[in-house]
């Protein structure tokens, strides 16, 4: 990579650990928000974890952003967690998928109900949505971890 591209990719590493990391805040503080509310909360509408998910899937879309530009690929101006993985190398795509089909043998469908969670969830007061939130921090935290190899070869 050029010196302007290695910026950019570190930048954009940076980024993605920035989200994860608040994301994971918010979602482990979510319990003594709920307890502190006494109730007061709907359980429907729990903010942290609403906000969890997004910045989970904002985090996954950049990881995987910079870690296609770490490859030398164009990196698509777009959401989709699918179609972004299935842009990165085979060998950075199975990277990620054997360190969590352990956990999640089902990750192509995971990925596939989960591809939209930043548009969707952004708006989740226009529809009712699904997300596993615990697949979207471990693809996120996974990402990111390929992304910090990626900058330390």
């Amino acid at each position: 990579m050029t010196p302007e591209e290695t910026r950019e990719f570190d930048e954009m590493r940076g980024a993605a650990h920035l989200y994860h990391t608040s994301a994971v805040f918010l979602q482990d503080i979510s319990p003594i928000i709920q307890d502190l509310s006494k109730g007061k909360l709907p359980v429907n509408l729990n903010a942290n974890i609403i906000t969890s998910i997004v910045i989970y899937a904002l985090s996954a879309e950049i990881a995987m952003k910079a870690i296609l530009k770490n490859e030398g690929t164009a990196v698509p101006r777009q959401h989709d967690l699918k179609t972004l993985f299935e842009s990165m190398s085979a060998t950075n795509r199975n990277v990620i998928k054997q360190k969590l089909e352990g956990k999640y043998p089902e990750f192509d469908s995971l990925l596939e109900n989960n591809k939209k969670n930043f548009v969707e969830w952004r708006y989740f007061y226009e529809s009712a949505q699904s997300a596993d939130v615990s697949f979207l921090r471990d693809l996120s935290s996974e990402l990111g971890i390929l992304c910090n190899k990626l900058a330390s070869e």
